[in-house]
């Protein structure tokens, strides 16, 4: 398994605040939450491939017509 980044990692790669990031979670926006898990039921995480491939799925959606 890649390596595992917290809520604020993530957020700092996607470059918005972690409040953000976790109101896209809890509400399930932007489909984030395929791309996401808890750890202890407490903790979201992100696999760091796993955020790429959501990264990735957002740039191509933001440039289809």
């Amino acid at each position: 398994m890649g390596r595992l980044l917290t809520l604020e990692e993530a957020a700092e790669r996607l470059r918005i605040s972690k409040h953000t990031l976790y109101s896209w979670l809890q509400k399930g926006e932007n489909g984030i939450r395929k791309y996401a898990f808890k750890i202890g039921g407490k903790k979201w995480v992100f696999k760091e491939e796993d955020l790429e491939k959501f990264i990735e799925n957002q740039r191509r959606n933001s440039q289809s017509p």
